[in-house]
């Protein structure tokens, strides 16, 4: 394992996460240090969030591993980790999030490749519009 610089200067970007997800990743680097405790001279300092059992680095393949197996439990076919990396952007998209911050948020250079990727769902986004416009103008008396 080895650690580098990201492939381009979009790739360097800081994120907003969410309330929720800020409060699990505390309670988790709470159990970490309790973990980390019990490990003693052992425990290797990566500074990592996500280690293995000893702090070590986590190989790339266990988090697949993990992912593939949840996947299957769950019964997610043909599902991988970058899928979520889909789902998010279409989440988002559908959810309003202008293009500009999504392209961002996925470190795109340009939004153009955000749309030409995500081309389908904008277009979904905007029939939701539209109905969401006529059942507001054009519904008795019930707002959208």
């Amino acid at each position: 394992m080895y650690e580098d610089t990201p492939k381009n200067k979009t790739s360097i970007r800081d994120i907003k996460v969410s309330d929720s997800i800020l409060d699990m990743l505390t309670e988790y680097k709470k159990w970490q240090e309790e973990y980390k405790e019990n490990v003693g001279s052992l425990w290797e300092d990566t500074g990592k969030i996500f280690t293995n059992e000893m702090g070590g680095w986590l190989n790339p393949s266990t988090y697949s591993g993990w992912f593939s197996k949840f996947c299957r439990k769950n019964g997610f076919k043909n599902v991988h980790a970058h899928t979520l990396r889909h789902t998010s952007a279409t989440i988002m998209l559908m959810n309003g999030v202008p293009l500009r911050v999504v392209s961002q948020r996925l470190g795109h250079h340009d939004s153009s490749t955000t749309n030409n990727i995500y081309a389908h769902v904008i277009r979904r986004a905007d029939e939701y519009a539209a109905e969401a416009l006529d059942k507001a103008l054009f519904t008795d008396g019930e707002a959208g």
